[in-house]
């Protein structure tokens, strides 16, 4: 079974829900009808190596109801941390996962870059397992890697100035819905994400 197609209509819930998403601060109170009634349309590929191949590749963060900083025990502060660009590339190849985020510190008075490695291992569809292995907290923001792509290259292969640090905890995913175009996956700690292809 094929991963759902894209729909196209304004009123259709995922029109409403990128809608939704792309205003300022939305609300899940908001999001949560949309995701729902997107979960009920949605039919799970009967093999994992399909749900794998449509997770893979490169997705934009949304929304999330996750913590910018929950891997290095500081919460998303407003006026201190927030969180700005964020990505995840998904190499089903290799079996990894990277999740890259750009922060802004002090009201935007200064960037820095995260860079979460994990190793993806998938489990019953559709849930997939992550064992996270290494976090980096950088200066700066990764423009000046000219991509995304690059700039996982680049930061996991050793590059910026920053900190460095071997991890080893587990969670898992669970997709909700998935289509050539949207995401929507809960975490093992109830957190909610919304993504896109960018």
């Amino acid at each position: 079974m094929e991963a759902a197609r894209p729909q196209s209509s304004d009123n259709d819930p995922k029109s409403r829900l990128l809608r939704q998403v792309a205003r300022p601060r939305p609300r899940l109170i908001d999001l949560q009808p949309l995701i729902c009634e997107l979960q009920q349309r949605w039919q799970p590929p009967d093999q994992v190596e399909q749900l794998l191949s449509s997770l893979a590749g490169l997705w934009q963060l949304r929304f999330t109801t996750a913590e910018a900083l929950s891997r290095f025990g500081v919460d998303q502060i407003p006026g201190l941390v927030e969180r700005r660009r964020t990505y995840q590339f998904i190499d089903a190849t290799n079996e990894r996962v990277f999740n890259l985020a750009e922060l802004a510190l002090l009201g935007g008075a200064a960037q820095a870059t995260t860079l979460i490695r994990a190793r993806l291992q998938a489990g019953a569809i559709p849930r997939v397992y992550v064992r996270f292995e290494r976090t980096a907290l950088l200066w700066g923001g990764f423009d000046p890697y000219g991509s995304v792509e690059e700039a996982i290259r680049r930061i996991d292969g050793g590059e910026g100035g920053g900190v460095r640090l071997d991890i080893d905890s587990e969670g898992s995913l669970d997709t909700l819905y998935l289509d050539s175009q949207l995401r929507i996956a809960v975490g093992n700690r109830g957190s909610i994400f919304i993504l896109t292809r960018p």
